[in-house]
């Protein structure tokens, strides 16, 4: 609707930055670390983030918009809602063995940088996908572990390197965005100081 109207008013604008989703990928890629190149999924998520994506694409093709940005969103971790206050729920009623099986990769991003992103896409008008997530790889066993840690502040365990398959977000990062908190740590330690 927004792209037909700037068509209807014959305005152009110099970039659309645009939220599609990490539902994209099938984590089916050859490589452990899997970025923008990394292969489509199957499935409703990976067809719906496909299509939305070549909807965007659309302001660049009718010559509405000279860039087009595609922020490939991850898990947001932050205080509001979400995912987050459900993990620290989970934990104070659970203990931490019960969870050890979850060793599946979790793409997360920490809020702030989630909108960092999307600024910095605006702000240096960004053309083509971007992954949003976290520099530091992680296990959903991880992220329970780091909250943990930061309840039981007095501990400080360390977690275990994560190793298997996940997505990387190193041309975000080469396009000059610095991540505020590159660490599940860090991430953790904020939110909680804010709950």
């Amino acid at each position: 609707m927004i792209r037909e109207k700037l068509i209807a008013r014959n305005q152009t604008i110099k970039g659309f930055v645009s939220a599609s989703a990490i539902g994209y990928y099938g984590f089916h890629d050859d490589t452990l670390e899997i970025d923008e190149n990394g292969k489509k999924g199957i499935g409703f998520a990976a067809d719906l983030s496909d299509d939305w994506e070549k909807a965007a694409d659309l302001f660049k093709t009718n010559g509405v918009a000279t860039n087009v940005a595609k922020i490939r969103v991850s898990l947001v971790l932050g205080k509001e809602n979400g995912i987050f206050p459900l993990y620290v729920s989970m934990l104070k009623q659970n203990k931490l063995e019960a969870l050890e099986n979850n060793i599946q990769s979790v793409p997360w991003n920490h809020v702030e940088d989630m909108a960092g992103i999307f600024a910095f896409a605006v702000k240096h008008n960004l053309d083509g996908v971007y992954n949003s997530v976290a520099p530091q790889a992680v296990s959903q066993f991880n992220i329970y572990q780091a909250i943990l840690n930061e309840l039981n502040s007095g501990e400080n365990q360390i977690l275990q390197p994560f190793h298997g398959k996940h997505l990387v977000a190193k041309k975000i990062q080469e396009a000059g965005y610095q991540f505020k908190f590159p660490s599940i740590e860090s991430a953790v330690k904020d939110i909680l100081s804010k709950l």
